[in-house]
């Protein structure tokens, strides 16, 4: 189940957290986890993720580090970032599987999306460059 996490009023930032969330049901690692591949769980993201784009706040599904200037988007590890990039876990088939070109489509979105709200000198991608996870 999807929640959300308020920000310390000074940082005037939202993260929408969904620890472990897998992008499909290969991905999933640990049972009971918030997921993010079926219409059913889409549907349970929209409300809270609508609540906050109302007040003009960003979101992000799964665990990212937060810093005073610097907004560290977590794609290592096998979260929800580099399971996107892995093609062993993403057995997607729509426009974020597939190709290598499909499988950065999504982290792309994220580092831009929050580059667009807070400025792309504010924001940093984490990736693991020797990982072998789902390999």
């Amino acid at each position: 189940m999807p929640f959300c996490v308020t920000p310390r009023e000074q940082h005037k930032v939202v993260s929408l957290l969904g620890e472990a969330s897998g992008i499909s049901e290969t991905a999933q690692v640990y049972p009971n986890t918030p997921g993010i591949w079926t219409e059913e769980q889409v549907e349970a993201w929209k409300p809270i993720v609508l609540a906050l784009h109302e007040k003009g706040e960003c979101s992000f599904v799964n665990y990212g580090m937060l810093a005073e200037l610097l907004i560290i988007i977590h794609g290592a590890n096998g979260y929800l970032i580099d399971q996107f990039f892995k093609d062993q876990v993403n057995d997607r088939t729509d426009e974020y599987g597939g190709s290598l070109e499909n499988r950065c489509r999504f982290p792309l979105e994220v580092v831009k999306a929050v580059a667009d709200k807070i400025g792309a000198d504010r924001v940093g991608l984490r990736l693991p460059p020797f990982a072998d996870y789902s390999d």
